[in-house]
């Protein structure tokens, strides 16, 4: 730890300090009265079945099930649920749903709590409103998934960085990045694609928060860290199937968002781009569909830009609507969005969200989210100090999740993880221009 804190904590009045644990907590309890009133004490999200399948086979045969659901899909998912309901397996759902939503609202108080001790504390109160209400998020920690576990990890690990750069002269050792390596390795555990992501947020901590002397021991330890769990998963394949891999579904998403008649979207109808068949384990067809796909991109350059533009409109397309595309139909915003009975019940309906003028909605829908996203990380940059760092962290977390679904398929449902993020700067961005306009008006009363 380092010797000293560059801010001293800033004395609000009580009554604020608390909101920022109060509004989260209060979400917490709405959510455990959902829990105990809805079917099942749950929901179900897009790979739902999958997951619970998977925890069949696990109480079934045990942790080396050889099961291929097990190894296609990452297994971190259904290890949890398997551990966490060894005793009561048959309440899993409830257990999952309460101990998610717990997550969430600590992560959504420790997050704002940091902002409130930084330079940023008129965010902090918007920004723990927005997350605890936003119906997508909050009401996601209720279904089987583990989108909203990697979006309270962002927020938490994010909480993290702000509280280390308050340090003067950090040790590469610290706590915090300690902690930061088990928060990301246990993302990393329910779903390994975000282990780039961890390298990033370690690669740029070090950077902007220590010597150059540190850099590569600050990296190092991050990477361990973060590949701890994971391991986990490569040696279970490894004892149960004689391959070490951590899923074998990468070849796949690649072939199916690839071809001349690929959209860039997930068609059931579609079969994916012909790739030779190879003799071999999962863990080398896999691979061998990843290159083959790569191979085909790079001699159709120009087919790669078309399924690029389209994976990126499918990434930031709305949940619900003409422009919505992605697997995020199980989305419990879903259940009492108005538009959504209006287009399901009549005609007239439809017509009217999905016409000319429910295009014209989306698309002004699809421009300010990602205008005010891109704004808030612009209004963070000018502030230079901890504001650029996190403007550059921020903004670089999402550039990658977002590049990194145009290797395979677009799907609104990738942005999930990281929606609390994203949300943070579209409410740094909305906040900005109020705070604008007051300015202005003040300015011409002067006068």
């Amino acid at each position: 730890m380092g010797k000293s804190e560059i801010q001293k904590r800033v004395r609000w009045p009580k009554g604020w300090r608390k909101s920022l644990w109060v509004i989260p907590g209060l979400g917490l309890l709405v959510k455990f009265i959902i829990i105990a009133q809805i079917p099942g004490n749950g929901w179900l999200g897009a790979d739902g079945e999958n997951y619970l399948k998977g925890l069949e086979f696990l109480i079934r045969d045990g942790f080396l099930s050889e099961e291929s659901i097990l190894h296609y899909w990452p297994a971190g998912y259904p290890l949890l649920m398997w551990i966490l309901g060894a005793l009561t397996p048959t309440l899993i759902v409830p257990i999952m749903a309460i101990l998610q939503s717990i997550l969430y609202a600590f992560s959504t108080a420790y997050f704002t709590q940091k902002l409130h001790d930084s330079t940023l504390r008129k965010f902090a109160l918007p920004v723990a409103l927005i997350l605890t209400v936003s119906p997508t998020l909050a009401l996601n920690t209720i279904a089987i998934g583990y989108e909203l576990i990697s979006a309270s990890c962002f927020l938490l690990a994010l909480g993290l960085f702000i509280s280390l750069s308050r340090v003067i002269n950090p040790r590469p050792w610290d706590w915090r990045i300690l902690l930061i390596g088990v928060v990301f390795s246990f993302n990393n555990f329910v779903q390994p694609r975000f282990l780039l992501s961890s390298v990033i947020l370690f690669s740029l901590s070090a950077i902007f928060l220590f010597k150059r002397r540190s850099w590569v021991v600050v990296i190092l330890i991050g990477l361990i860290m973060s590949l701890l769990l994971p391991s986990v998963l490569i040696a279970r394949n490894i004892l149960a199937n004689d391959f070490g891999a951590v899923s074998t579904n990468l070849g796949t998403a690649f072939q199916l968002g690839a071809g001349e008649e690929a959209t860039g979207a997930y068609v059931p109808s579609y079969q994916g781009l012909d790739c030779p068949t190879i003799d071999g384990n999962p863990s080398e067809i896999d691979q061998a569909l990843v290159r083959c796909t790569i191979s085909w991109y790079l001699d159709n350059p120009s087919q790669m830009f078309r399924l690029a533009l389209n994976k990126s409109l499918y990434f930031w397309s709305p949940w619900f609507g003409p422009l919505a595309n992605g697997s995020m139909a199980r989305n419990p915003w879903l259940k009492i969005h108005p538009f959504y009975d209006l287009a399901t019940q009549t005609q007239e309906g439809y017509d009217l969200v999905y016409g000319p003028l429910g295009k014209a909605v989306s698309w002004i829908w699809f421009s300010l989210y990602i205008g005010f996203a891109i704004y808030g990380a612009v209004i963070l940059w000018r502030r230079r100090a901890l504001e650029r760092k996190l403007s550059i962290i921020v903004s670089t977390l999402i550039l990658v999740n977002w590049l990194v679904s145009l290797g395979t398929l677009g799907d609104h449902r990738q942005r999930l993880p990281i929606l609390s993020i994203i949300l943070f700067l579209q409410i740094i961005g909305l906040s900005s221009v109020k705070f604008s306009s007051k300015k202005t008006i003040r300015h011409k009363k002067r006068f």
